[in-house]
């Protein structure tokens, strides 16, 4: 069923396997087997199909959550950073905290002499 989402599709051979096997085993006709084996590879078609967009989409997804997360993390270890040197924060990175309402929440308190 695999081989059915290929360029090739499934072989002749394949397919009158596959009708061989479900006569045997459901015990139809011949053209009832060969409808449900066109009916059965149909579907396997539209299932790989299906599976291929998601994972795709997927993908996309990860990669770009992985690529936020990779700038925040940047963000935050240049904030650290500053921090810790003292140097004051880029304009950009200067914002009131929803939390914390003092007006010096993100500056380095001066050392006492």
């Amino acid at each position: 069923m695999l081989t059915s989402s290929g360029h090739s599709g499934v072989s002749a051979d394949d397919r009158a396997y596959l009708v061989q096997i479900v006569t045997g085993v459901t015990g139809l006709t011949g053209a009832d087997a060969e409808r449900r084996v066109d009916t059965s590879i149909a579907n396997a078609k539209r299932a790989i199909s299906h599976a291929r967009a998601s994972s795709l989409i997927l993908a996309f997804s990860v990669a770009a959550s992985l690529l936020l997360g990779a700038i925040a993390a940047w963000a935050g270890a240049e904030a650290g950073g500053r921090h810790r040197d003292g140097m004051p924060l880029p304009g950009w990175m200067e914002h009131k905290s929803r939390f914390n309402r003092r007006s010096n929440a993100w500056q380095r308190p001066t050392p006492i002499a």
